[in-house]
């Protein structure tokens, strides 16, 4: 469906207005926390997370204070493993700067572990195997691993 992309891209236009806020904070945010392996480079969201839960969609993601987001989608009413492939509306994405790379239907590979959905917080881990994004100038895939996340929905 078309809905996957548009609900993702609204919790990445949301991370990105909160991201701009200038505030750097604890590496915790208000909003809980992620972290991961970005290329075997640790990678927490210490700037900001925006995560959303609505109509069954949850959109989750997160900044560093270099600039590098990791965001990820699924379709879900409750705890379970979701995997991309090219039938799921599971998918991730990695922006470093303005390089983009992608896991969904149209390439890539993951994992996204819910242990914990509620209407008010997602607890679990992930982990992707994410392709380029034509026109971005990024090149090769990129690796996320051990992957967790902790996040209050608004």
């Amino acid at each position: 469906g078309n809905w996957e992309p548009a609900a993702f891209g609204a919790a990445i236009g949301l991370l990105l207005v909160v991201a701009c806020g200038g505030d750097t904070g604890p590496s915790q945010t208000q909003n809980g926390s992620m972290s991961a392996k970005i290329d075997n480079d640790n990678w927490s969201a210490n700037v900001a997370i925006a995560a959303t839960f609505s109509n069954g969609i949850v959109a989750i993601a997160g900044t560093d204070g270099q600039g590098r987001t990791i965001g990820f989608g699924a379709a879900a009413t409750g705890p379970g493993t979701f995997t991309v492939a090219p039938t799921s509306p599971t998918n991730a994405s990695v922006q470093i700067g303005s390089q983009g790379w992608f896991s969904s239907v149209a390439g890539g590979s993951g994992t996204l572990i819910f242990t914990t959905l509620t209407a008010t917080e997602a607890k679990g881990s992930f982990q992707f195997t994410l392709v380029p994004v034509a026109g971005t100038g990024a090149t090769g895939n990129k690796s996320v691993t051990q992957g967790l996340f902790d996040v209050k929905f608004p």
